[in-house]
């Protein structure tokens, strides 16, 4: 009797089963989450194809700029110049345009462009009144010197030709540009196309910048987070456009470097 007793205590009770209202209620839950979370990651893989996309676009300006300084005597060919000599990093002039047309990179405004991120639709464009390629980076060939709008100025570090560069120097990179101290100026041109869509990968919620791509003189790029960049360069001292992008500062002038902390991404959010 006890050794009986004693089996059917062992016995396992009846699996829990839920009631039809219980599941009802799970389901419910399961499709409202998916309402709101299937958006939010539908556009995060939008925003890593985008990444993926622009990193190989500067990969092939590497692989251009490569092959064009070797039919040029190790030359780069050189960002927009202004005819008071200054220089725009986002624009090319109409002579070194027509140069790239013969190793098939002429930036001209087409959806298979090289010459902006897909973030940035529209570019390049030609602008006529002022006689140039807007593009949809920043370009540093030629770049130099480095200049602020306090006319403070230093050596660049920028690729003027492939041999004498170093590897870390950034080629080209995202267009991370602040337009009057602000992210998404237009700077008075709401549908001009050299202002819209910039910075092209910002964080979420914000304006500010996630980060940016990058091309260096060694043909390497990668990605590069917003908080390790630097406001290198700007080229006008009314309406100042602040140019940020990273690069190795191990070669940078001795007063530059000094001046770096207060140059820091992080205080132009």
């Amino acid at each position: 009797m006890n050794a009986s007793l004693s089996k059917k205590s062992r016995v396992p009770a009846a699996p829990f089963a839920f009631t039809l209202t219980e599941l009802v209620v799970v389901m419910a839950t399961i499709a409202l989450l998916a309402v709101v979370l299937l958006p939010a990651l539908a556009a995060s893989s939008g925003e890593r194809a985008s990444r993926t996309a622009c990193l190989n676009n500067l990969r092939q300006i590497g692989i251009a700029m490569t092959v064009y300084a070797g039919n040029n005597e190790d030359y780069v060919f050189p960002c927009r110049t202004q005819s008071g000599g200054g220089t725009v990093p986002n624009c090319l002039n109409p002579f070194s345009a027509a140069a790239l047309t013969n190793i098939g990179v002429l930036p001209t405004n087409n959806p298979a462009s090289i010459w902006t991120c897909p973030n940035r639709p529209g570019l390049p464009v030609y602008n006529s009144p002022n006689v140039e390629y807007v593009i949809g980076y920043l370009y540093f060939g030629g770049l130099t010197p480095w200049w602020w709008p306090q006319l403070l100025r230093y050596p660049a570090r920028s690729p003027v030709k492939l041999s004498t560069s170093k590897p870390w120097w950034a080629l080209a990179a995202d267009c991370n540009i602040q337009v009057d101290g602000a992210w998404g100026h237009t700077d008075g041109n709401p549908s001009l196309a050299t202002w819209q869509n910039i910075p092209p990968h910002h964080a979420s919620g914000s304006l500010t910048p996630a980060g940016g791509n990058e091309v260096f003189a060694d043909g390497s790029a990668q990605w590069c987070n917003y908080e390790t960049m630097w406001y290198l360069f700007s080229w006008k001292t009314s309406g100042a456009r602040y140019c940020f992008w990273y690069q190795d500062p191990q070669d940078f002038d001795p007063s530059l470097l000094s001046n770096l902390p207060q140059l820091s991404a992080t205080h132009y959010q």
